[in-house]
């Protein structure tokens, strides 16, 4: 088991996916390409494995239109390379869900994911990621690259999603005093005793 205090360090870069997680991205989004995988732990049929270098790649050219990449990279020093990556990647039309810490005191933030994806998702909670035994020491957020034309050119939407699914939660229902009876409008209170 990784110590906590590795989550600090570029020692431990590798955070895969949740996969309650991923799903409920997928149910809302159609991912054909994982760009940060290896064969164990790919979310989607076609990926790039480090020994193939994604960063080397041309990812609009796998995916098709109407299609989205995913992609979450490691979280080491060259986090920097693969969000410059993804939004250089959505100027060539592709459509990309990154699953990012939230880091917004950093340059690679401001410079390649606020301003410049389409929407952020900041993550209410701590993901466990697979392979920990622990949640994560540090808050994560979700960064969609809307594929780039001039006229979809929009500000950055900043929203919340859960990390976890809630359990359903039914309302309650209040059955009104046995003693207590509506009176009809116009009257004292509302409100008046049986038998008044």
């Amino acid at each position: 088991m990784p110590s906590s205090n590795v989550h600090f360090s570029s020692a431990n870069n590798d955070w895969e996916t949740p996969l309650d997680f991923f799903d409920r991205l997928r149910g809302e989004f159609r991912f054909t390409l994982d760009v940060c995988a290896t064969p164990e732990n790919t979310k989607c049929k076609a990926f790039y494995t480090p020994e193939m270098n994604a960063l080397t790649k041309r990812w609009h050219r796998i995916v098709r239109p109407d299609g989205w990449a995913w992609m979450n990279p490691p979280y080491g020093r060259e986090i920097v390379k693969w969000v410059q990556k993804a939004a250089c990647e959505s100027r060539f039309g592709l459509n990309i869900v990154c699953l990012l810490p939230a880091r917004t005191d950093t340059k690679w933030f401001h410079n390649y994911v606020f301003g410049t994806c389409t929407e952020i998702r900041l993550v209410k909670g701590r993901l466990k990621f697979g392979g920990h035994n622990n949640s994560a020491p540090f808050p994560s957020m979700v960064a969609i690259y809307n594929a780039w034309t001039p006229a979809n050119v929009t500000p950055t939407y900043i929203t919340t999603m859960l990390a976890k699914q809630p359990p359903r939660v039914y309302p309650r229902i209040y059955a009104m005093p046995r003693r207590l009876r509506i009176r009809p409008r116009g009257t004292h209170n509302g409100y008046s005793k049986e038998g008044e």
